[in-house]
């Protein structure tokens, strides 16, 4: 598949396929800001839509794994990089997925997990406190939305804590001078309406 890198108000279009993005990381080169956008969108409308059918088929064993993930988010290091905190984030993610019960997404969210990694360490690893207890927060928050059992709430959860998500990679990103700031940052699969 091709994916258009394209600033909301410049001129330039880059064509970069999703295998050439995965080549990108294999080989420790930077994502830019255009490509972590893409990724999150994709990411966000995967666990957003997959947070629907977990409240409904979630069983004992996932909300356990949801929990073991946010502890090992807490009790992680406070190194710079640090890949326990970013594993363990990735597993809260995966486990919220997972609950789902669809296979078909649980293949999707594997197809980028390499990509979502390097994007985690570049842009998001969350070391500096007040950010890490935005994300231990945003975190908790949604399986107590899916253990209650309504889709909706859980859904909204899932969209407060990625847009939370997407707030702090644009942080880093103009604290960085990343060169494609100032193109499109605003995500429209997030609707006002589904705040809870």
């Amino acid at each position: 598949g091709i994916i258009e890198m394209r600033p909301g108000r410049g001129a330039f279009v880059s064509r970069v396929s999703l295998n050439d993005l995965v080549r990108m990381v294999d080989g420790a080169v930077r994502l830019e800001y255009g490509a972590a956008l893409q990724l999150h969108e994709v990411r966000a409308m995967l666990e957003i839509t997959a947070a629907r059918p977990a409240a409904t088929r979630r069983t004992d064993e996932d909300l356990e794994r949801m929990a073991q993930a946010i502890d090992a988010y807490r009790n992680a290091g406070s190194e710079t990089p640090n890949e326990d905190l970013i594993t363990s984030d990735l597993a809260f993610h995966r486990a919220v997925v997972e609950a789902a019960h669809n296979d078909m997404m649980v293949q999707l969210l594997n197809s980028f997990s390499g990509l979502l990694r390097e994007h985690r360490r570049q842009y998001a690893a969350a070391t500096e406190p007040a950010m890490r207890e935005e994300v231990i927060r945003g975190h908790e928050a949604i399986p107590e939305a899916i253990t209650s059992g309504d889709p909706r709430a859980a859904a909204a959860r899932m969209q407060a804590h990625m847009r939370s998500i997407w707030g702090q990679i644009e942080q880093l990103a103009i604290h960085e001078g990343d060169s494609y700031l100032g193109g499109q940052s605003y995500l429209p699969m997030y609707d006002e309406e589904e705040e809870a």
